[in-house]
C-alpha cells in the first residue's frame, strides 16, 4: 500500500491545485474550494488509492478531463508526497488503481 510521508508542507505548489466550477455536479451549495482539481492521471490514480473520486469532468474539453476529489484530511500532504516522489509501496495496486480510473475514462467518454 502507497504511504504519505509525514512531512506536511504548508507552502504548496500553486500550479497544483485548480479551481472551476462543476457544471455537471447537482448539488444546492458547491464551494469550489472544497474540491481538488487535477488533469494528471498519474497523481489522480495515487489519490483514489486513499480518496474516492467525486467526478471525472469532461465539461471545459472534449479531449482533456479533469480529475475532481473532495479536500480531506491527509488529502494535501498526499500531493506534496507525490509530487516530491516521497510516496512508497504498492505498485500492483497502483497498476490496478489505474486501470480502474482509464476504464472509467473511456467508458464514460462514449455516452
Amino acid at each position: 500500500m502507497l504511504q504519505a510521508d509525514s512531512l506536511f508542507c504548508s507552502k504548496l505548489k500553486p500550479d497544483i491545485f485548480k479551481s472551476g466550477f462543476l457544471m455537471n455536479m447537482t448539488t444546492d451549495s458547491l464551494n469550489i474550494n472544497d474540491y481538488f482539481y487535477t488533469h494528471d492521471l498519474g497523481l489522480a490514480t495515487a489519490i483514489s488509492l486513499f480518496f474516492p473520486l467525486e467526478l471525472i469532468d469532461r465539461t471545459q474539453s472534449r479531449t482533456r478531463v479533469q480529475f475532481v476529489f473532495k479536500r480531506e484530511n491527509g488529502l494535501e500532504q498526499l500531493v506534496e508526497s507525490y509530487w516530491k516522489g516521497k510516496l512508497q509501496g504498492g505498485l500492483f495496486a497502483y497498476f490496478n488503481q489505474l486501470k480502474v480510473l482509464k476504464s472509467r475514462l473511456y467508458e464514460e467518454g462514449r455516452m
